[in-house]
């Protein structure tokens, strides 16, 4: 495993991404890049072993060079204190913010590998973030996965609540977060993520550490009450031109599969494909369908690789 930060300029704080590779792996294939969502930062959310595997782990077997991004304010992530110190306390971490951050990731991984184009993978809000990046300009995007993607929604968010609209930061309560995630699985994989100690290893990553519990930054909540819950689209799916896989579990209450096929028909990509993985819920790269999931992602990603060399 490798560690990079990333130094904005203009006191923005420091960006963390992690590499995986494998020694040997192939130089021709474009990198990846794995983009988180609102609550796990991607040094957690894709690089958690269980049964002594991650997804970074995957991909790297694959023969992939995978780097996963924190945003700012996320994991190992940094925000410049003049920012935390203001009064009244300053959004961190909306959508355009992010914007900037996987841009400066980009510009660093395509230098770093003297790659042309990135393979992106966006979950949930990262989504969000990855998909209004190729709406714009994907000249730096060879292909593009949206994993549970946020869109228009007439329902409520579990995210959106009076408080986490009304403070810039909340504390990410381990049993509250496994709570939101184990109570929605049905007995069967109740059963099978706890005796395979999946759950336990999941707490242990989100306990505190030196005493210091998980913060993470409220702006990508404020994106969901100000745009997705008042039928307000952050981009426009039409403009994406890139091939693109969409996927989502039938079980996602979090992006209700309904919403996630709304989006999918306005993709303006003339390769496109959708996939709903059984049983799967919001969570289910931490749940046994996880290695369908994975396999269905590099599947795409060869699919991309043969067409480009016909």
């Amino acid at each position: 495993m490798e560690e990079h930060f990333i130094t904005r300029g203009e006191g923005g704080g420091k960006l963390y991404l992690r590499r995986k590779k494998l020694s040997g792996a192939a130089e021709a294939r474009p990198p990846v890049l794995l983009v988180h969502g609102s609550t796990l930062p991607g040094s957690i959310a894709f690089d958690l072993p269980l049964d002594g595997y991650s997804w970074m782990d995957h991909l790297a077997r694959a023969g992939r060079d995978v780097w996963s991004l924190d945003i700012r304010g996320y994991g190992f992530s940094t925000v410049d204190e003049a920012i935390l110190s203001s009064d009244p306390p300053a959004v961190v971490a909306d959508t355009g913010q992010a914007l900037g951050d996987l841009a400066d990731a980009l510009d660093y991984i395509c230098h770093k590998r003297r790659s042309e184009q990135v393979d992106l993978i966006g979950w949930s809000w990262g989504a969000t973030v990855s998909g209004a990046f190729a709406s714009r300009s994907d000249q730096q995007i060879r292909s593009l996965v949206l994993y549970a993607p946020q869109w228009l929604r007439s329902t409520p968010s579990p995210l959106v609540t009076e408080r986490t609209l009304g403070e810039a930061w909340r504390v990410v309560d381990p049993e509250r977060f496994l709570d939101r995630w184990y109570l929605g699985l049905s007995p069967e994989i109740q059963n099978i993520v706890t005796r395979s100690g999946w759950t336990r290893t999941l707490r242990n990553a989100l306990e505190s550490r030196d005493g210091k519990p998980m913060y993470v930054p409220n702006g990508s909540i404020h994106d969901i009450a100000r745009f997705w819950m008042a039928g307000r689209p952050l981009y426009q799916p039409e403009s994406i031109a890139v091939s693109t896989l969409v996927v989502v579990g039938t079980e996602d209450k979090d992006t209700p599969p309904d919403i996630v096929l709304e989006l999918y028909r306005r993709l303006g990509a003339s390769r496109k494909r959708i996939e709903l993985l059984e049983r799967g819920t919001h969570f289910l790269l931490f749940e046994p369908v996880r290695d369908e999931f994975f396999a269905l992602i590099e599947g795409f990603l060869m699919e991309v690789e043969s067409d480009e060399n016909r």
